[in-house]
């Protein structure tokens, strides 16, 4: 089993922060079966194996979190003031996610919801429980972008443009006013630790 990083980075182009990928093989495939032992895997090599700095230097980890492990006391193994947590795109944004959320945010950890397509109305309630919201950019249509990044941001929220593929991608990422970038344009997950 491998762990991935894949830099995220901010409007200079500096990298800021790294997400962390569970791979089951040397070609780089997810291969997710069940989403709580991935991210426990995850966390176990980050954290055991190869090491914190090593992974992360002095930026922070994005990490993907399933409700399962949000609620769950592995989670304060990790050092709050190194990780995002990222809300998978299929949990269900409940009000007792959103007190856990902000329990942690409390603890100093930051809070993205990942790949977001649309702000639907229990959406547009959870974000006061949330520092960061990843926009699925392929399957955002070009002339909505602008109102969803501009309503973000009124809400205090980084925005952040994953899955950017295309120089022109990143160029309307930009101008659409987002914050934060991910994508193969920049670079594709890295391999880093083996079983």
């Amino acid at each position: 089993m491998f762990v991935a990083r894949q830099p995220i980075l901010d409007r200079r182009g500096a990298v800021v922060a790294q997400e962390l990928l569970f791979r089951d093989c040397r070609s780089g495939v997810a291969g997710i079966h069940d989403g709580f032992a991935c991210t426990t895997m995850v966390v176990k090599r980050v954290l055991g194996v190869v090491g914190i700095e090593s992974v992360l230097g002095d930026v922070e980890g994005f990490l993907n979190c399933t409700d399962e492990f949000l609620f769950s006391d592995l989670i304060n193994l990790l050092p709050a003031s190194r990780f995002v947590l990222e809300v998978l795109e299929d949990t269900e944004l409940t009000p007792e996610l959103g007190e856990r959320c902000d329990a942690l945010r409390q603890a100093g950890f930051r809070i993205a919801l990942d790949d977001v397509r649309e702000i639907a109305p229990a959406l547009s309630e959870f974000l006061t429980h949330v520092d960061i919201v990843k926009l699925d950019w392929p399957y955002i249509a070009a002339g909505e972008v602008g109102a969803m990044v501009d309503q973000l941001k009124r809400a205090g929220k980084l925005v952040l443009a994953e899955k950017v593929e295309q120089r022109t991608e990143h160029e309307a990422a930009m101008r659409a006013g987002c914050d934060l970038f991910q994508g193969f344009y920049f670079a594709k997950p890295q391999l880093l630790a083996v079983k």
